[in-house]
């Protein structure tokens, strides 16, 4: 019965829509089998009503998909290797059941498991590089992007050693190995801005720092579900945004509120109208919809 919703589902999702602003349908014939799978049928009223429940999902990859043209996102040579890196993790992660879960998932080949999720995820992705580099100035204030290293120890005695250690002159990765217990904060250069996930506590530290270099102090922060206290140490690589440019817009892009933002900046942007009053019912709460 799975593959047979799978292949119902495809099949819905690969018909054109075509109706009026306010506009919906009816079928006629709708017993009428179109598919048999073994003893299972599919009648056009079980593709009929599967359209409309994937509709909205099926309008809206339409429109980026218009989006992704407009802009000229398309398979280059960085975007091919980078679908080959996620589908080789994907293999991974699935091991052994992988062939099996391909087949179950209603894929005949990596090809079109490329073609469905993996590539229009990393268009997504370029989409919104491109919606940062063409707002960086106002974007760069609003998500407050600074490079830095972070070490995180559950114990306040080795933060205040490895603290003590940095005073010294001793590298932060050194640092890490010997007083750490995370591997989320390993001491790496990265760009953190506001919507990375750290704790309040430790972002508040970078912005009040006022200039790069190590906060000679130790931050900590406890979380209120489950009462465990962390301990941070924070050296400010830099500061400046326009000095790690590329890197601030790539940690920008990857956020995931911003998906939303830059989706809707280009769907305003060419003026993209839908023309069926059920995909609207469908998206008219995604934030997507202007009215």
């Amino acid at each position: 019965m799975k593959k047979t919703l799978v292949l119902l589902s495809t099949i819905a999702m690969a018909l054109t829509l075509s109706a009026c602003s306010d506009a919906t349908a009816n079928i006629s014939d709708g017993n009428e089998t179109l598919i048999s799978v073994g003893s299972e049928k599919v009648t056009k009223e079980d593709v009929y009503q599967s359209l409309k429940a994937n509709i909205g999902t099926a309008t809206l990859a339409k429109l980026k998909a218009e989006v992704y043209k407009k802009e000229d996102i398309k398979e280059t040579d960085e975007i091919k290797k980078q679908a080959d890196e996620k589908l080789a993790q994907i293999k991974k992660q699935w091991g052994d059941n992988y062939e099996k879960q391909l087949k179950s998932e209603g894929f005949a080949n990596d090809q079109e498991l490329k073609e469905a999720y993996i590539l229009p995820a990393l268009y997504q992705t370029e989409l919104q590089k491109k919606y940062v580099t063409e707002n960086k100035e106002a974007l760069f204030k609003s998500y407050v992007p600074y490079k830095a290293q972070i070490f995180q120890a559950d114990d306040e005695t080795k933060a205040n050693d490895a603290l003590n250690a940095l005073k010294k002159g001793d590298k932060f990765s050194d640092v890490v190995k010997k007083y750490g217990t995370t591997s989320t904060y390993d001491g790496s250069e990265k760009v953190y801005t506001n919507q990375s996930g750290l704790p309040n506590e430790v972002f508040s530290a970078m912005s009040g720092a006022g200039k790069k270099g190590l906060i000679e102090k130790v931050i900590t922060s406890t979380n209120t579900s489950t009462s465990v206290t962390s301990y941070y140490i924070v050296n400010l690589v830099e500061t400046e945004p326009k000095n790690y440019e590329d890197e601030a817009i790539q940690a920008i892009a990857e956020t995931s509120t911003l998906a939303t933002e830059a989706t809707k900046f280009y769907f305003k942007k060419y003026d993209m109208t839908i023309y069926d009053i059920d995909a609207y019912n469908s998206l008219k709460n995604s934030d997507l919809i202007v009215q």
